[in-house]
């Protein structure tokens, strides 16, 4: 350090020794010593990086610019030394010492260096081409280098100047040519216009190297990740106010870069779910069921699957931000076809087509996956894609050629021009031949429970949060009159009081007002954040079907499906009942569409089961074993206090195990509730009295929020861990801690032991419900939910077999051949049909807190 300091200063005094800098004289006399000793440095010594003094020096002396630099901001004006340092450009000196010293302390100190101007704002530094190119070099050569090894904070520190570059960019775009120079030689031209590339766009990183840094990191987790895609959207955002911008934007790779980014990061998912966790370990209300988590273990480590698909749930919400916050409307036409054409055609669509339901294979994970896009998506342009494309509507096709006819820049239609050949070179398939409706049908007819109920939530967040997208060709529906008269009150208040009565069969304990009086605020509240509510659908949406309802046809094969599905209750798995009965309960929030028809019957309907007919067919089972069963309501009581217990414990649960989390539900598919455009749901309220919390809202700016500095980006994850659409405590039981881990598990367990015998004895699946014409005109006051229990002999019980509706709509009996070859009557475990009645008894009361709501919130009885 003497040697330095000798030849520096030739007095022997250091210029990085503290002096007393009380006035802006002294303080400007110390930062002009340190800046000759910087400048001395690189031209007299040898390379930094074999020259450990020398770099040693170097850092003292920057420490000492950084230090003083600090000091003057905490003072008034002038800032001699900030003017001092633009005017002097010594930042060029400090990037060549910075990267010839190879040292991280070195550039940290060099970072921080930049830091202060870019905060201080000083005149003549951000408009400066020297200062961008001295910046990006020494972030470039830093963090695009095996040669210097930065800690994660430290590369998150460049990171993070990028962004403050970003920052003064979009409040001040005339900055702008400072950092971005594009090249128009003939060269470019014409590699830009050719065909025959892989993508359409060129890759130009010397044309905006800021832009390059960034995209390199926005698939990075933590705050380095957040700075850049923040960064990344307020360029986007300023390229509604430069031509220029925007012209390279539609030109370049951007699009192409994002897609196939989006692209990479999906294939990374595995087609095998995660192993659901052993027995033991299951919420209480699988473990006390038949649930089985499959034979095939996937092998598949949670925490591996986990930060995969964390890693693309971040990727997608950028997407989603990039298009929110673009101004400018050809660059998001750019973007939204690069997504259709790379993602959606040649990755998305082929992994569901090709999917497999043999021996657990991937038609299970790759619906699962289509449910977390459309859960956690909630820009129109990217769902409206989504939907349109994978249920092959007309529209879209109509659309883009529509698009070709208007004017358009000429940027923008060589890009589409280049995606046209593209997707006509590649013979991909179409989903004119196996739609997602196909899929779908398909999912639901699986014998792999975690297929049928992976497709049911697809089914829910569909109907729940984008119904508009997919109104005629989901579930067949026609447009009703409105002038059509209302159900009359009076029968209104007969189904009521019928439906009231059918879960007093399963068990009278005196608590289903109670109980009613909850479900009634969580239906109220799924009808208001449905897709169709005023209160969450678009003003467009409203006004294209204003005045207009629909009718669910009776020839539509998915609620075909989920009727069936419904008949075979209590033979279903308990988690693929969960997933039907929220199913059930999103198609019937549709404010536009009429309960007439599939809920309940109309007058003149003949033959045709509905689900109120089905569930009188499920509660005749119900008494049949119920008059078998000794003890019936003490053990179904038992059951049900069990689990509610186990809810209202969970009330003051603010978090749970990752791997359950993860478990429960990307294994089986729990579904989340249904946040608006600008609310997520707030966990932190106390819950009511059974397990469900109660709701508010708060602005939720996401990162990349374009009104902030940098907003912290949402873990993906919590995607996955979102409460159902309703907030039934059954349904939130899956996100319960594991049984072992609680007092009320292990009383489940011990309450459990006292009967094992009992509730693992075999109960045969009767029959069916047949639902006959004459039934069919019985069910509209549902005269036998009034009716005492009919007497039903144990022969008759077990003669009876497991049925299900065959395509034709008659009930073909299924059974399970046994060693001889022939037919054995299926059963299920007394605990099973226990914990299947609770759910039945919920599901009951949650249709008639529909059918109740709606009349009176919607008018939809003639007073």
């Amino acid at each position: 350090m003497d040697f330095w300091s000798r030849i520096i200063g030739g007095t022997g005094s250091s210029p990085t020794k503290p002096r007393p800098t009380n006035t802006p004289a002294e303080r400007l006399a110390a930062f002009k010593r340190t800046c000759n000793a910087l400048q001395h440095i690189w031209r007299t010594s040898s390379p930094l990086a074999s020259n450990k003094s020398a770099a040693d020096y170097c850092r003292n002396c920057l420490q000492r610019l950084n230090s003083l630099l600090d000091e003057e901001s905490k003072k008034t004006a002038p800032y001699s030394c900030l003017v001092y340092a633009a005017s002097t450009q010594i930042y060029i000196i400090v990037t060549k010492l910075a990267l010839c010293s190879q040292d991280s302390e070195v550039i940290n100190e060099a970072a921080r260096f930049f830091h202060i101007l870019v905060d201080g704002e000083v005149e003549g530094v951000l408009d400066s081409k020297l200062f961008a190119r001295s910046l990006i070099d020494l972030v470039k050569r830093t963090i695009g280098t095996k040669i210097i090894t930065l800690s994660e904070q430290e590369e998150g520190d460049l990171v993070e100047l990028l962004f403050g570059i970003t920052t003064k960019i979009r409040l001040d775009a005339e900055m702008l040519p400072a950092w971005f120079y594009p090249s128009h030689s003939p060269e470019t031209t014409e590699r830009r216009a050719t065909k025959d590339a892989e993508f359409a766009g060129a890759t130009k990183r010397t044309d905006f190297p800021l832009f390059y840094l960034l995209i390199d990191y926005v698939h990075h987790d933590g705050r380095t990740g957040d700075f850049a895609r923040t960064g990344l959207l307020y360029l986007t955002d300023t390229a509604s106010k430069s031509k220029e911008l925007e012209r390279w934007m539609i030109e370049s790779d951007l699009a192409t870069l994002m897609a196939s980014g989006l692209g990479a990061l999906y294939s990374r998912l595995s087609r095998r779910l995660p192993s659901i966790m052993d027995r033991e370990e299951l919420p209480p209300i699988l473990a006390l069921s038949d649930h089985t988590s499959g034979s095939d273990d996937t092998g598949v480590p949670t925490e591996n699957f986990r930060q995969d698909m964390d890693a693309f749930l971040s990727y997608l919400l950028f997407w989603q931000d990039t298009l929110n916050h673009c101004q400018s409307v050809e660059v998001k036409d750019t973007l939204l076809d690069h997504f259709q054409v790379l993602f959606l055609q040649q990755l998305l669509y082929p992994s569901l087509l090709e999917s497999s339901d043999i021996n657990g294979g991937s038609t299970a994970s790759v619906v699962i996956y289509l449910y977390q896009i459309l859960e956690c998506l909630e820009n129109p342009d990217l769902v409206g894609r989504i939907l349109k494309y994978l249920l092959a509507s007309k529209d879209q096709a109509i659309k883009r050629a529509e698009a070709r006819k208007q004017r358009m820049s000429f940027s923008r239609r060589k890009s589409m021009d280049a995606l046209t050949a593209l997707e006509q070179a590649r013979d991909n398939p179409s989903p004119d031949l196996f739609n997602l409706l196909d899929l779908v049908m398909m999912s639901l007819k699986s014998k792999h429970p975690q297929t049928v109920t992976a497709a049911l939530k697809l089914v829910s967040v569909i109907q729940q949060r984008h119904h508009h997208y997919a109104w005629a060709s989901f579930i067949h529906t026609r447009e009703e009159d409105p002038n059509l008269p209302l159900r009359k009150l009076s029968e209104l208040n007969a189904h009521l009081q019928g439906l009231m009565t059918l879960p007093l069969i399963i068990l009278n304990d005196g608590r289903i007002d109670q109980s009613y009086s909850e479900i009634l605020k969580d239906v109220l509240s799924s009808l208001e954040t449905h897709g169709c509510s005023a209160q969450s659908a678009q003003k467009e949406i409203l006004d294209g079907y204003q005045g207009k309802y629909m009718l669910i046809l009776e020839d539509g094969v998915l609620m075909n499906q989920i009727e069936a599905l419904l008949t075979s209750f209590f033979a279903n798995d308990t988690m693929t009942n969960l997933a039907l009965t929220e199913a059930i309960m999103c198609i019937a929030s549709c404010r536009l569409t009429r309960l007439d028809g599939w809920l309940l019957p109309r007058p003149t309907q003949d033959g045709k089961p509905t689900i109120t007919s089905i569930l009188e067919g499920l509660i005749d089972q119900v008494r049949q074993w119920k008059h078998q069963t000794p003890g019936w309501d003490s053990l179904i009581a038992s059951q049900k206090s069990n689990l509610n217990d186990q809810d209202i414990e969970d009330a003051d649960t603010t978090s749970m195990p990752t791997s359950l989390r993860l478990s429960t539900d990307v294994g089986r598919s729990s579904p989340a509730p249904t946040p608006t455009r600008r609310s997520i749901e707030v966990s932190s309220q106390p819950a009511t009295s059974r397990g469900r919390r109660s709701r508010r809202t708060v602005h939720s700016e996401g990162f990349g929020s374009i009104d902030g500095s940098v907003a912290s980006s949402p873990s993906p994850m919590n995607y996955l861990q979102r409460r159902p659409h309703l907030d039934s405590p059954l349904r939130q039981s899956l996100f319960l801690p594991p049984s072992g881990s609680s007092p009320t598990s292990q009383a489940t367990s011990r309450s459990a032991s006292k009967t094992p015998d009992l509730l693992q004895t075999r109960l045969a699946i009767p029959t069916p419900y047949p639902v006959t014409a004459a039934h069919q005109s019985k069910s509209i006051f549902l005269d036998r939910a009034l009716k005492d229990h009919d007497s039903v002999t144990s022969e008759d019980a077990s003669a009876s077999g497991i049925g299900t509706p065959s395509e034709q709509g008659s009930y073909d009996r299924v059974g399970e051949r046994g060693d001889d070859n022939s037919m054995t009557t299926p059963s299920v475990s007394l605990g099973h049909v226990l914990v299947n009645a609770i759910i039945l008894q919920e599901f009951i009361l949650e249709i008639a807190a529909v059918v109740q709501l709606r009349a009176c919130l919607w008018g939809e009885v003639e007073v």
